[in-house]
Order: C-alpha cells, then structure tokens, then sequence
C-alpha cells in the first residue's frame, strides 16, 4: 500500500499535467467509498457527508481518481498568425 505522501505526489503530478482529481477513500465507521467533492484539493482529514464520520486519511489511506484532460482537436486549435 502506498503512503499518504506517495498517493500525493502522484495526485498533484496528474493535477499539474491539466486533469481533474478526486480523493477517495473508504469511511472508517461506515464502510462508504466516498469520492471527494471538489477536484485537484487534498485533504488528510475525510468527512464522510452522510454518516457524519471524519476519517483520518493518513492513517486509513487514501486513493484517488482522475478525469483527464482532453487535448485540443486539430480544429479547436488556434490558427497560426502571420
């Protein structure tokens, strides 16, 4: 399992390269997977909106998912200017 640090890191490289990013992580008193609600923001502490619970993420690991950028189409490309 990789540490708070090294989910991090990778996390934050992905976020500087244009996508989105959420943590996620599983609710230590319910079991819920909870996906955070916010994009490229990272927290050690989780609250699980539902049950109430506040998870410690460094403690409880964490994990995230990523919605990549789309890169520009030939079309949607500026023009070159002359």
């Amino acid at each position: 399992m990789k540490t708070f640090e090294q989910t991090f890191a990778e996390a934050d490289d992905l976020c500087r390269q244009g996508h989105k990013v959420y943590q996620t992580w599983q609710c230590l008193y319910c079991g819920d997977e909870v996906v955070a609600n916010t994009s490229n923001y990272w927290t050690e502490f989780g609250h699980h909106e539902r049950c109430g619970h506040v998870t410690n993420l460094r403690v409880r690991g964490c994990g995230y998912i990523v919605i990549k950028a789309q890169k520009a189409s030939r079309s949607q490309a500026a023009a070159p200017t002359s």
